[in-house]
C-alpha cells in the first residue's frame, strides 16, 4: 500500500453444516507497521468452515480541475482469497 495509508483486513467463515452459523471479523492497520498479525483469540472466536480474507487499501488524493471547488480522486487496491477456518 502507499506509505501513510491503512489497510483494512476482514475475514469470514461459515459452518459447512449449518449455514446459519457466520462470523467475522474486521482490523485497520497502518501500512507502515509492514504487517498485521490478528489476534489468536479473534481466529478461534470463528466458526471452524470455509470463508474468505479480503485485504483493502483504500487511497485519496486532492484533485484539481476547471469548474470544481473541491475534488478528491480515490482507489483501491483489494486482494481476496479463499480461506479456511479451523
Amino acid at each position: 500500500g502507499n506509505p501513510g495509508s491503512y489497510v483494512i483486513i476482514t475475514g469470514t467463515s461459515g459452518t459447512a453444516t449449518n449455514p446459519q452459523v457466520i462470523g467475522g471479523y474486521t482490523c485497520l492497520a497502518s501500512i507502515d507497521d509492514g504487517k498485521f498479525t490478528v489476534p489468536s483469540y479473534i481466529l478461534s472466536a470463528l466458526p471452524a468452515g470455509n470463508g474468505g480474507t479480503l485485504l483493502q487499501n483504500n487511497i485519496y488524493a486532492p484533485l484539481s480541475a476547471s469548474g470544481l471547488d473541491i475534488a478528491t480522486a480515490a482507489g483501491d487496491v483489494t486482494f481476496n482469497a479463499a480461506s479456511v477456518y479451523k
